[in-house]
């Protein structure tokens, strides 16, 4: 009884075998669904189909032999255990064993069929039957994989390519000439390949090559040049000559900012370029070729009638002298009140303004709408001290480089029948310093209209400490940035009071931007600070509410 009592231990008796038996014909029919699926998914007639048929026949072949050996092998042992039970004599264990041991090899067999019919539909699923390229699933998958993984001092290129007389050569000689010759193509190109590159086949005859490395651009443009000249020979197919030159669009990523859509799409946009610019060359992207988007299109309508339809407006942020309290002038900042969109701020369609064309008539629109606003308050009575209260307007770059620029406000003051003392000018550090010759022009010909101008976000571009001194400015205005850190940082009070000695030095006013709270407006009156403005003095009002504010404080202050 000590043979049955080794079967009982190893085989947990019979039902072992018929468990294990069973577990093998599921596994049977998995490793033949496998690639018979791949097979299904293959176009008819290809490499791939012809392979995914025969890893089915393969599966299920061992599949069989695996489950018959099994059975075999467990009804003898099961025939043995009730043998021994009974006390009757049976072939050894060694002969038992045997046959199990060939059950096990069948089995093995199985699970290999099965590894490599898994395999062959995961090769299907990433590769192009015809060529056996990766195609846009692998090269898609990896792009994101390499825009992720890429280092801060890596580059990732994709070029984008197809042949220029691909439907020609389709269309006259059949599909089956044009598969022959996509797979030419694509041994030619297989020196392009490397490590760190990969070539695939998106379609019909598009192909892309995607390279990382840290001259990822360099290499982008070789590899294009050696396409074109490696399609640029004759192709020998079926007693044809085949001729079918290849345009290339190259677009070179930043890892961690671009996505692969947008990297594919900017290379898809250069090889239309390259074929528009006469075909057999390629183009690299630049991001002024980018298609405008539907909602970019929109904007850019609703910006060119926004005059006309009234949808501009002047929001008046007033400014206070710190000692006394005393209403000193206001900030004139441009909203479009966009009939879907609501209000828009400059920071999200000047740019657009700008690339259009439209930032002048904006500019001179602002101009004589702050101009006849000053001039409004001077007769509505709040603009009778001395000095007037003075609004002032921020100009854009492109309106400060205008040579015509002193003669466009000059123009705006006589049309609203203001004086030059109501009217100012703010321009950021940054737009000053790209030309401080043509800068330092542009401020004397505005100072000989009576003009007053200030450089508005002082501290937060360039070093202008030098420059100060040939700049004729009439005052500073400090970012901020820098107000609201005050209390918080030791840096910003630094920079803070670093600015308001400078101006005092200098002989300028000096007002601080974005003053929230009433610690801030004190630690700047003790400074010496001049002016302020921010939200704890007043936001920025439209015209109306604005003068209902400025007669309830003129009666507070009265009273």
């Amino acid at each position: 009884m000590s043979f049955a009592g080794d079967l009982r231990t190893l085989l947990v008796r019979a039902v072992v075998g018929g468990s294990l038996a069973g577990f093998v014909l599921r596994a049977v029919v998995a490793a033949a669904l496998l690639p018979v699926a791949a097979a299904i998914a293959a176009p008819p007639g290809s490499a791939a189909a012809a392979a995914a048929g025969a890893g089915a026949v393969g599966a299920v072949a061992a599949g069989t032999a695996a489950w018959v050996g099994v059975r075999w092998a467990f009804r003898d042992v099961r025939r043995q255990l009730a043998l021994a039970q009974q006390g009757e004599p049976g072939p050894g264990a060694g002969a038992v064993f045997a046959e199990v041991q060939d059950a096990g090899r069948a089995v093995r067999a199985l699970a290999e069929a099965y590894r490599n019919s898994a395999d062959a539909l995961v090769y299907q699923a990433y590769h192009d039957p015809l060529t056996g390229l990766p195609n846009r699933a692998h090269f898609l998958a990896t792009l994101r994989q390499t825009l992720r993984e890429a280092g801060a001092d890596e580059q990732v290129a994709v070029l984008f390519f197809d042949l220029d007389r691909f439907k020609l050569i389709n269309d006259t000689l059949g599909h089956a000439v044009g598969d022959r010759l996509l797979v030419a193509l694509s041994q030619r190109l297989q020196r392009l390949a490397a490590p760190h590159r990969l070539l695939a086949r998106l379609a019909g005859d598009e192909f892309v090559l995607l390279i990382r490395s840290a001259r990822a651009e360099a290499e982008a443009i070789d590899c294009a040049r050696s396409i074109v000249a490696a399609c640029a020979r004759p192709y020998a197919i079926d007693g044809h000559d085949l001729f079918a030159s290849a345009s290339v669009g190259i677009a070179v990523g930043v890892p961690g900012r671009d996505t692969a859509h947008d990297l594919l799409r900017r290379a898809d946009i250069a090889l239309y370029r390259a074929k528009e610019a006469g075909r057999a060359r390629f183009a690299l992207f630049a991001p002024e070729w980018e298609e405008p988007s539907e909602e970019r299109l929109s904007l850019e309508a609703g910006l060119r009638r926004a005059i006309a339809r009234g949808q501009l407006r002047l929001a008046y942020q007033p400014v206070y002298r710190l000692a006394d309290g005393a209403l000193a002038g206001f900030e004139a900042l441009l909203r479009w009140h966009h009939p879907h969109r609501g209000v828009l701020t400059p920071g999200q369609f000047l740019e657009l303004a700008e690339e259009t064309g439209e930032m002048p008539k904006i500019g001179r629109w602002v101009l004589d709408e702050a101009a006849r606003f000053a001039a409004g308050l001077r007769r509505l009575g709040f603009g009778t001290t001395d000095p007037p209260p003075t609004v002032f307007v921020n100009l854009s770059a492109s309106e400060f480089s205008q040579p015509e620029l002193a003669s466009t406000v000059q123009a705006a003051l006589r049309r609203a029948e203001a004086s030059p003392a109501l009217l100012g000018i703010e321009i950021t550090e940054t737009v000053l310093m790209r030309d401080v010759s043509a800068a330092a022009r542009n401020l004397a010909r505005l100072r000989e209209e009576g003009v007053r101008v200030a450089i508005d976000d002082f501290g937060t571009g360039y070093s202008s400490l030098a420059y100060l001194e040939l700049l004729p400015v009439d005052g500073l205005k400090i970012d901020a940035s820098f107000v609201g850190a005050l209390g918080r940082s030791e840096r910003a009070e630094a920079i803070v009071q670093s600015v308001v000695q400078l101006a005092a030095g200098l002989g300028l006013s000096v007002t601080a931007e974005g003053i929230e709270t009433g610690e801030q407006a004190a630690y700047l009156r003790e400074l010496g600070c001049g002016f302020g403005q921010g939200h704890y003095f007043a936001p920025p009002m439209e015209r109306e509410r604005l003068l209902r504010e400025l007669k309830r404080r003129t009666l507070r202050r009265a009273g």
